[in-house]
């Protein structure tokens, strides 16, 4: 194992360690140093990205990380140990602000597999985007495996990230593997999530919360494994909680498998899923089974047009009534009854299930019921429902010349040159898009 080191100025970009001038991190090579901070020892250490960071090059042959560790890819920064020796996790502080870790893959047959491997108490991994590298087999581990953190006690993840493949034997999610005492909070996971063997959890953000809290998060992309295989989380134990979260994709397994998670032990309180469910008789829109009744999940619903299912909760515990909702009612906001609109959640009425206001919409396609065409160019009315954000409408590149917005009433008019281009509503204060349109004409 890599040996402690005291803090220096050497081997990152620039910076001293603190909050206000963390270690930069420029390049894959200083991403690599974390390993040498490791334990309680450096918990107030703060590290930042500089810019994004490829590992491909470093992990290739001939690079500095494939000559090291091989076939066996990125040597996850911190390992788990049993209590009370914790030295092996890493206690400090993450910044991406904003930037990418991309070209990550691991090969391995070990517990607590990801860009970082163990992540231990006051750890804080924030403002980060991890791609893996589909090409080399993404991330794959044995048990506890996730594509940012493996095992995480005490932590904070918050505007976290995953895109790519993760894959493992047990306690496998998108973005973290294991959770304990950890909470996550405008997290997303956009990942294929698979169980390579055996009988452990799978969840598409998260395999197992055994006690902590997720909040205003998310996961879309298919899930499969063999019980306890959930949307969101696998398993969530008696000290866990789900709330004000949701989970797209498709959920596959034998036993125990939900669109939210494949087992509820803790509570789940205003989420949504709206998987498909592939599970056999313990498969729920919701949960693959719950251990305390109805009280345990509130305010939460399923769309049942595509889970394939009826209940809210699978087996022995067949608890339907009041969570299952068609399509069309999971685009309206007052299914959402008892949800904050205000604050959390936003939604386009009759168009798409809600989503977080600190995120994009996703893409919608709108059919222009009537439309008057003059001059080659389209024109047609849009109402902006939902929400009370000022909006001006064009193409997808905002300087394009092709099209003229004219504000109308109550709506916008908007002119566009030929079928089927794509729209977008933005902030006029330059905000990320709130959501991509395609125009389809009839």
């Amino acid at each position: 194992m890599f040996a402690a080191q005291a803090l220096t100025k050497e081997g990152f970009e620039s910076g001293i360690g603190t909050k206000e001038h963390p270690w930069m991190i420029a390049d894959a090579g200083q991403l690599d140093r974390l390993r040498f901070f490791l334990g309680p020892v450096h918990s107030n250490a703060w590290f930042a990205l500089a810019n994004d960071v490829d590992l491909a090059a470093y992990l290739s042959p001939g690079g500095t990380g494939y000559a090291e560790w091989g076939a066996a890819g990125w040597s996850p920064i911190g390992y788990p140990t049993e209590w009370p020796n914790r030295s092996g996790g890493f206690y400090g502080k993450l910044n991406g602000n904003g930037h990418r870790v991309s070209g990550l893959w691991i090969n391995r047959d070990s517990t607590g597999v990801g860009l970082f491997g163990c992540t231990e108490e006051g750890c804080e991994i924030l403002n980060l985007e991890v791609v893996s590298d589909a090409a080399q087999g993404g991330v794959r581990g044995a048990g506890e495996t996730g594509g940012i953190v493996g095992v995480a006690f005490g932590s904070r993840l918050a505007n976290a990230s995953m895109r790519g493949l993760v894959r493992g034997a047990s306690s496998v999610g998108g973005l973290i593997g294991m959770v304990e005492a950890t909470v996550l909070s405008n997290c997303q996971a956009e990942c294929t999530v698979a169980l390579d063997a055996g009988h452990g959890v799978a969840g598409g953000l998260v395999g197992g919360l055994h006690n902590g809290l997720v909040v205003s998060s998310y996961a879309n992309g298919p899930v499969s494994g063999s019980y306890c295989v959930g949307g969101l989380v696998g398993s969530v134990n008696t000290y866990g909680t789900l709330s004000n979260c949701y989970a797209l994709g498709r959920v596959t397994g034998n036993d125990r498998v939900g669109g939210v998670a494949g087992s509820n032990f803790g509570v789940i309180s205003h989420v949504y899923s709206a998987c498909v469910v592939e599970g056999g008789t313990s498969a729920g829109g919701l949960a693959g089974e719950n251990g305390y009744g109805t009280r345990a999940i509130a305010y939460s619903h399923f769309d049942v047009d595509a889970a394939g299912v009826t209940n809210g909760v699978g087996g022995g515990y067949a608890l339907g009534e009041g969570y299952g909702k068609t399509a069309e009612e999971m685009w309206r906001q007052a299914t959402f009854a008892g949800w904050d609109f205000d604050a959390v959640w936003s939604i386009r009425e009759g168009l798409a299930c809600p989503v977080f206001r600190w995120q994009p919409y996703a893409p919608v396609s709108i059919k222009v019921a009537g439309f008057t065409t003059a001059a080659g160019a389209l024109a047609f009315t849009w109402r902006d429902v939902g929400t009370n954000v000022p909006v001006v409408c064009g193409k997808a590149r905002l300087s394009d010349a092709e099209w003229t917005p004219l504000a109308s009433g109550d709506g916008l008019t908007v002119q566009v040159h030929g079928a089927g281009a794509t729209l977008v509503l933005d902030a006029q204060d330059g905000a990320p898009p709130y959501r991509f349109f395609t125009v389809i004409v009839p």
